[in-house]
């Protein structure tokens, strides 16, 4: 296990190697000059240049990455142009919001995804479960942007159930409704696969037979064994938040990280760019790591393969 554990630290550190390289490597090519943005428009080229030298970015590229790669190591992820502040800092500030944001709708997609999957098992091919189905395929299918401007014309502007913008738990209702309506469609077909595999076994015919209530069935056998799957995917749910998060946290102005680093974008702003990826792909890499190191535990064929 010891070993295991080792091999899957060093390949999430080649791989957090391997992504800044290629992000710091794409940011260097850009046509845009972040001298001229970080100086304004009227600024003569004798500033340009004279910024451009102070920033560093007059130097090859194995240089401006040596030291960027170097400062990082020592918890120094740069200066932001544009927000005048160490990027650390203003990472810190976002990071919070963007957890929230994650965990709430992780929590709707399991509010969603296991009761009505286990609905749909318990009756298949039944007029409930095919509409659920349907209904589970809707929502897989809809983009998360469109499915978060319906939600706030309709809920937040014509019904005016939920505030349309700021921070807050009436504010995050939305935002995680249109994060976790996707995940939750997928968790109620999944869960729907697994039950019925499980209401098949003999241990479930058995318990049955001696007569034990259905409710006792579902709590003491099917949940134990078909949530399995389920906590796997919760951590694989993680990086897949942190790649879709940012057209949420656009649509209602949530602040989170994926909001900054579209901020940072726009304004070619160099280290604030590199810092969201490098802090995201860091979250990414320790989520499957335990994701990976769970599934273990909980199955020891894994550390065969």
């Amino acid at each position: 296990m010891p070993a295991y554990i080792l091999k899957r630290v060093l390949q999430g550190a080649l791989s957090l190697v391997g992504i800044s390289v290629i992000t710091y490597l794409l940011i260097f090519f850009l046509p845009a000059d972040p001298a001229r943005m970080y100086s304004g428009p009227s600024a003569t080229p004798e500033t340009v240049a004279r910024i451009r030298s102070e920033l560093g970015l007059d130097q090859p590229f194995w240089v401006q990455y040596s030291r960027y790669a170097v400062r990082g190591l020592q918890g120094d992820l740069g200066f932001s142009y544009k927000l005048q502040m160490p990027v650390t800092q203003a990472i810190m500030s976002r990071l919070p919001y963007t957890l929230v944001l994650i965990l709430a709708a992780i929590v709707v997609e399991l509010l969603i995804g296991i009761p009505v999957g286990i609905a749909s098992a318990m009756r298949p091919q039944s007029l409930t479960d095919r509409i659920s189905m349907l209904l589970a395929l809707f929502g897989a299918s809809a983009p998360p942007f469109w499915l978060g401007l319906t939600l706030l014309y309709y809920l937040g502007f014509k019904l005016s159930l939920f505030p349309l913008s700021g921070v807050g738990p009436a504010q995050l209702v939305l935002p995680a409704l249109t994060a976790g309506l996707g995940g939750g469609a997928w968790y109620a077909r999944m869960m729907r696969t697994s039950t019925v595999d499980i209401l098949r076994t003999d241990y479930i015919r058995t318990a049955r037979a001696k007569g034990v209530t259905e409710g006792r069935v579902i709590r003491k056998h099917l949940m134990r064994n078909a949530l399995g799957p389920i906590v796997t995917m919760i951590g694989m749910d993680v990086p897949w938040f942190l790649g879709n998060i940012v057209l949420v946290e656009t649509v209602f102005g949530w602040p989170g990280m994926g909001r900054l680093a579209v901020e940072a974008i726009q304004t070619v702003d160099v280290p604030l760019i590199m810092g969201t990826v490098v802090i995201t792909a860091y979250i990414v890499v320790i989520s499957s790591i335990v994701t990976d190191i769970s599934h273990t535990l909980l199955d020891p064929r894994v550390r065969m393969a």
